[in-house]
């Protein structure tokens, strides 16, 4: 999560970290506490993998929600104030994703 690079698509000077050092451990919690996450720790060192339940909901996802590149595009539409393509984006994940529950039948 720490210097993130997404697909390559933007300048490596621009990469970031997902979330502040502080919000990532509470995204891990949470993942957590919720099933999400399965941890295996070997001595002091911590991995942390999808758990079944992790995977049935990643399962439930359309394939096209995966955005490596999201936090590039918010910082960019942020910077522009480009507030309709934020928009846009907004309309087309959750429109694509309903449509595609729909078609498994949740």
């Amino acid at each position: 999560m720490d210097r993130w690079r997404g697909s390559g698509k933007y300048k490596d000077d621009l990469c970031q970290g997902i979330g502040s050092p502080m919000s990532r451990v509470a995204i891990f919690e949470r993942a957590m506490q919720r099933g999400a996450l399965s941890v295996y720790a070997e001595d002091r060192n911590k991995a942390y993998s999808l758990s079944a339940a992790g995977k049935a909901f990643v399962s439930q996802l359309h394939k096209k929600t995966f955005d490596p590149d999201l936090p590039f595009r918010i910082n960019d539409w942020l910077n522009r104030g480009d507030y309709d393509a934020m928009s846009r984006y907004i309309r087309t994940v959750f429109g694509r994703q309903i449509r595609f529950q729909r078609n498994l039948g949740n």
